[in-house]
């Protein structure tokens, strides 16, 4: 029952469907192919206009610096070393932690989406084409968890980190391989549960010294 909401949700609402490039459900109960290689191509008509070699390989780069969120669990990680930063590396690791469990373990098994790549396979990829499935997009959830915990507790951190956390969204929507939506839920889970690891680490400080 849950499953099909969500992709009533994502998938007819005419409205949302307009402006998010959702797709409708097929009838193997998963995301309806049809739709969704329309949404695919519309995708790709965008990207070839500011399809650029040097933009290829700036790109690329950013998408590497994402892959499985080794950069930002590397970066929390070591900012758990010193006693300064301590705070924020723990809110950082929980926060990816939470959104791993959410976005890639069960969001992207439940409701299954192709990525576009996968639909529409004429379209050259610079990159390798992912294996798991495109909703939401893992890149965008780890950026946005690791990125908005650090601007919760550090303003100079946190904004560099935002702005590259966006470009790696932005980079997995230039290379083909997610959907507008995937990239914008991705952002919002990781933004969200962010917020909340914070709020509940301050609340539980204050009781710790009350």
């Amino acid at each position: 029952l849950f499953r099909l909401l969500l992709q009533m949700l994502l998938n007819r609402e005419p409205g949302l469907a307009q402006l998010l490039g959702a797709v409708l459900v097929g009838q193997n109960g998963g995301i309806g192919p049809r739709q969704s290689l329309h949404a695919g191509k519309s995708q790709t008509a965008k990207r070839q206009k500011i399809h650029q070699p040097v933009l290829d390989h700036i790109m690329t780069g950013l998408s590497t610096i994402g892959n499985a969120g080794i950069f930002w669990i590397v970066l929390g990680l070591a900012l758990c070393i010193p006693k300064k930063y301590r705070k924020i590396g723990i809110q950082m690791v929980i926060s990816m932690a939470i959104t791993f469990i959410i976005g890639n373990l069960i969001l992207k098994n439940l409701i299954a989406r192709p990525r576009p790549c996968w639909l529409d396979t004429q379209i050259a990829l610079l990159i390798k084409s992912p294996k798991d499935y495109s909703f939401p997009s893992g890149h965008s959830m780890n950026g946005f968890a690791a990125s908005i915990a650090l601007l919760c507790n550090d303003k100079k951190l946190g904004i560099p980190a935002v702005i590259l956390a966006s470009l790696i969204g932005f980079s997995r929507l230039y290379h083909f391989v997610h959907f507008p939506t995937d990239v914008m839920v991705g952002i919002l889970i990781g933004t969200t549960v962010a917020i909340l690891v914070h709020a509940g680490y301050l609340r539980g400080s204050r009781r710790h010294f009350s």
